[in-house]
């Protein structure tokens, strides 16, 4: 044990209390003598005479300071300072080096990510670096950061998390393991699309383990708040265990089995974690392919293991932890394939293939770039300016038809033509971007009058337009068919969040409504001419939600010409999901 404290295991961080506790917790394990040298490292983070260090990336071989030899200076004096079993010594060695050929890499690393500017308040934002208190020294480390990335699968827009992947995937030796906390957008986000296409080709994806645990522990004095849906200690977001073994050989990669486990309780202490562990572990190898199988110790229900194909992954998302219940995504795949028993012979396209999406509320409002400014308002009478759809409020966005809540005034320093161009991009019909899916009732809404949606809404604007083509696909995007695709299909950084950016709202598996008849389109716009003043409940209650019951029954028998029986099913079943119940 001395010898494997003392020599192989290493450690950097960029926080000295970090170091201290890690020292002291491995120190713990070895009770009977005394561990006289760590290889327990605090490294810079900072600009030391013009040149920007980047921690533990310097060890990227792309850095500045780092090249195939990888060595950083540490982070006190002319003679560095080591944290050891006995406590900090004077050491004469003034770099350190990052070990090649590593049997384990485990990491939970900073989530920050390169932001942009945002309102007149923060037009500088950039919270990538946000520790530092200097922002052209937060500018130098981004530049720097951004150099080194190059022809890396990593992005400043996914974060920090993914260019420790890289570093890890650098020090690996074949065989050797990474097991790493990660953001959950990881899984499905569009600037992760890299890693998870590294994690493809190069690994073997051992576990991905994911929490829907809705609970949450308050903010007290001293003491940070957490949600259960992470791992960390004190982080608020939605998080993801990923384990891999790196695998040169691509016949046994495209033949791994990926064990995907949805937890709907998170251990509370090393104890529950270790008898799960255990658990999981004795499971392994007796689970088939697509079947969920309940994962219960001591009684307790911990949530489900399903096992998929490694070939079945690719770059893009990774579906299989969006809900806590396995066989909800598994019917949702079935549907998104044109599969569906229960919706027949239903087509079913990507929205970007259908229709155009407006533009993103940076190139509208944005106090820099923005074309325009924006202004909160209902009034229709007394405030000028053009009408637009921005803020997305549970207590105003009630029912499928919607009224603008905004106004877009020109920039007289922005060029009108421009401007022009970008209102030619209104529609009707707009997409919730983002949903706080306990409180608000509606994904999607039309407007009696073209207009931009900026912020909270996506404007789409139909390709091939017709007479109730707008009505189908409003309807379908408050379905549950469309619900639970677009949470399968949309980034999940907390629970109860289901965020979709552009390039994911481009993917997302919608009815394909160029296919439906005339006939069908006549039945749809009497469907939303009937509903579209009734007011929704929650996404909470959506199970006993008479508009919602109705719009579904309507659209399954009077459109789709289906049974509409296995879709209230799935309504029932997409009702007890935690992410539909979190208020975070």
């Amino acid at each position: 044990m001395r010898a494997t404290l003392e020599d192989a295991v290493y450690g950097f961080d960029v926080v000295p209390a970090a170091i201290h506790l890690a020292a002291s917790t491995l120190c713990m394990a070895e009770s009977r003598q005394v561990i006289r040298d760590m290889n327990l490292w605090r490294v810079r983070h900072d600009v030391a005479n013009g040149l920007p260090r980047l921690g533990s990336l310097d060890f990227l071989p792309g850095s500045p300071s780092g090249g195939s030899a990888a060595r950083l200076e540490l982070l006190k004096g002319e003679g560095s300072v080591r944290v050891t079993g006995t406590g900090e010594v004077a050491d004469d060695v003034a770099t350190v080096a990052m070990p090649r050929q590593c049997h384990l890499v485990i990491a939970n690393p900073p989530y920050t990510r390169a932001g942009g500017p945002g309102d007149e308040k923060n037009t500088q934002w950039n919270p990538i670096f946000g520790s530092l208190l200097d922002a052209t020294d937060a500018k130098k480390m981004q530049e720097v950061l951004q150099k080194t990335l190059q022809r890396t699968p990593a992005s400043l827009y996914a974060g920090l998390g993914s260019a420790f992947v890289v570093l890890a995937n650098d020090t690996l030796r074949i065989g050797g393991r990474l097991a790493f906390v990660l953001p959950a957008t990881v899984l499905t986000g569009s600037k992760w699309k890299g890693i998870r296409r590294l994690l493809c080709k190069q690994y073997c994806i051992d576990w991905v383990v994911v929490s829907h645990d809705s609970r949450h522990r308050s903010h007290t004095r001293g003491l940070p708040g957490r949600l259960w849906v992470s791992f960390s200690e004190s982080t608020r977001g939605a998080e993801v265990l990923i384990v891999a073994t790196m695998n040169n050989n691509q016949l046994e990669v495209s033949q791994n089995m990926v064990r995907f486990v949805n937890l709907v309780n998170n251990p509370d202490d090393p104890v529950q974690a270790m008898a799960l562990t255990r658990k999981l572990l004795a499971m392994d190898g007796e689970a088939s392919p697509f079947e969920p199988q309940a994962v219960a110790v001591g009684g307790t229900n911990w949530g489900s293991l399903t096992v998929i194909p490694q070939k079945e992954l690719t770059d893009e998302p990774w579906e299989y932890t969006a809900l806590a219940q396995p066989e909800l995504v598994l019917a949702a795949e079935k549907i998104s394939t044109g599969r569906s028993p229960a919706l027949g012979a239903t087509k079913i396209s990507e929205l970007g293939d259908i229709a155009h999406l407006g533009p993103y509320h940076m190139q509208v409002k944005n106090p820099k770039q923005g074309l325009f400014t924006i202004a909160e308002t209902e009034d229709d009478a007394l405030r000028a300016g053009i009408p637009a759809l921005w803020h997305h409020k549970a207590t105003r966005n009630t029912t499928l038809e919607s009224k603008a809540d905004a106004r877009l005034e020109r920039r007289s320093d922005k060029d009108r033509a421009a401007q022009d161009k970008m209102l030619a991009r209104q529609g009707r019909l707009h997409l919730a971007s983002e949903l706080r899916l306990a409180p608000q009732r509606v994904a999607a809404v039309l407007t009696k009058t073209p207009m931009l949606g900026v912020s909270s809404w996506i404007t789409l604007v139909l390709k091939e337009p017709a007479h109730g083509k707008e009505e189908a696909l409003c309807l379908w995007l408050n379905s549950t068919p469309g619900l639970l695709l677009r949470i399968l299909n949309s980034n999940r950084p907390y629970l109860g969040r289901s965020r979709l950016p552009h390039e994911l709202a481009r993917a997302l598996p919608v009815l394909d409504v160029n296919t439906l008849s005339e006939a069908q389109l006549e039945a749809v716009a009497a469907i939303y001419e009937d509903l579209k003043a009734k007011e929704l409940r929650g996404f909470t209650d959506i199970a006993n939600d008479p508009v919602r019951t109705e719009l579904n029954t309507r659209l399954c028998r009077d459109v789709l010409d289906v049974d509409p029986s296995p879709v209230d099913d799935l309504t029932h079943k997409l009702a007890k999901e935690p992410t539909l119940h979190a208020r975070h």
